[in-house]
């Protein structure tokens, strides 16, 4: 998940300062139901998370907007031929390795790497391209299915590198088409002695093999970090620990009346006043206690309103999870009717105190489990996973951008 999933159930409740008063939801297709139905709708699954951005090795190097469309990365090469014709856009798709990378790093496991090769496809039907390069790919495809020929290839192309001009080992200059590459970089000379000559030469390994059968490499286990902890100790609580720990977030139990001790231990001594969220009763009666144990709270006052002491002077917020998940280290926060849980999300640190018995193994099992009424019953509910992380495209992990930079969980009985 995302550091924040926000789910709108509607307009604020009765008295509750969470949700407008009234809710108009505008959906914008901009002809992204032409992807229904046809080999690049699973591009429609795009949460626009930047994953396949920052993991891409063409575009790491070359930056997002570097081919003239609104829609960087991997993904971006999918949707601007699909939104703007493949005739104008159908080149993005050769902008690609193969590799992979995008795939692996998607959360969603979108498969960009076929929907490019679907539009090379599109883009060469159209006839796009260059005619020099159509011609050298169907001389290619005809001496890769003629064994002798690809090999008569070989020994004329192992030939000619022998006797054209090196720098450090590689070739400084190709004659055209290949001078264009060789203008701004350097070219591997093709080897003198093929592998296939050299395979001949070379005597086959033998498998290593027990009691006459094949050794089969031992099988790759789960890694993640609530899968671990839940092999090694079967603890939701372990699992949701890690989890959120993996993602930057700080996990502290405490028995139910040391979270103002906790507290005093977490935050600095100059805390100043916080923001706490008062969802229900028992909200209130946190707020009650934290206040008789020293600790001060601001009265909620958005932007504009007439008051000595604004919303954004707390420098902390304390809001009570209604549940959690193991797999992610997700925290649920919901509003239910005169809450302030918007409030409680916005200054630099969020506390959040968390019934150990409250915690699930993943999304499913808490909606099965009483969380399909609580979203019904609030006008928002909030997923938190770990402090706001950002990163740019040189991958530059940054906190604290679109939230608070600091979550910590007290876990309680």
């Amino acid at each position: 998940l995302t550091s924040y999933v926000t789910l709108i159930q509607g307009p604020g409740r009765p008295q509750s300062e969470d949700g407008s008063e009234h809710r108009y939801v505008i959906l914008v297709d901009n002809g992204r139901r032409r992807l229904h139905g046809t080999p690049l709708a699973e591009a429609l699954m795009c949460i626009r998370c930047g994953a396949c951005l920052n993991s891409c090795p063409v575009f790491q190097e070359l930056g997002g907007h570097a081919y003239g469309s609104p829609y960087p990365g991997p993904i971006g090469s999918v949707v601007s031929p699909a939104l703007f014709g493949v005739k104008a856009f159908g080149h993005l798709a050769m902008a690609s390795t193969l590799c992979g990378a995008c795939k692996e790093a998607c959360p969603i496991g979108i498969d960009i790497p076929r929907m490019l090769l679907h539009l090379r496809q599109e883009y060469v039907s159209t006839g796009s391209g260059r005619r020099d390069l159509r011609w050298g790919l169907r001389a290619f495809a005809w001496a890769v299915t003629h064994p002798a020929g690809f090999a008569f290839g070989q020994r004329l192309a192992g030939a000619a590198a022998a006797l054209a001009p090196r720098a450090a080992g590689w070739l400084g200059w190709l004659p055209p088409p290949g001078a264009s590459w060789t203008r701004s970089r350097h070219f591997p000379p093709f080897a003198s002695r093929t592998l296939h000559r050299r395979w001949r030469e070379t005597k086959a390994i033998p498998r290593a093999t027990t009691a006459g059968h094949p050794v089969e490499p031992p099988a790759q286990a789960s890694s993640t970090p609530a899968a671990t902890a839940r092999r090694s100790s079967g603890s939701l609580i372990e699992g949701f620990t890690q989890a959120l720990m993996a993602v930057s977030g700080e996990v502290s139990r405490v028995p139910t009346d040391g979270i103002a001790d906790a507290l005093r231990r977490l935050l600095p001594a100059d805390r100043g006043p916080g923001l706490a969220a008062q969802n229900d009763e028992s909200d209130s009666q946190l707020r009650r206690q934290m206040e008789m144990a020293g600790f001060e709270f601001l009265d909620i006052h958005w932007p504009g309103a007439s008051t000595a002491r604004p919303i954004e002077a707390a420098s902390w917020g304390m809001v009570r999870a209604r549940a959690a998940l193991a797999d992610t280290g997700t925290v649920v926060l919901p509003s239910i009717p005169v809450g302030t849980l918007v409030a409680s999300l916005l200054p630099p640190t969020l506390v959040v105190v968390l019934q150990q018995s409250d915690i699930h193994a993943d999304l499913a099992s808490w909606l099965a489990a009483g969380g399909r009424t609580l979203v019904s019953e609030s006008s928002m509910v909030a997923l938190v996973t770990g402090p706001s992380r950002t990163s740019d495209i040189e991958m530059t992990m940054t906190l604290g951008v679109h939230g608070p930079g600091r979550l910590v969980v007290l876990l309680t009985p």
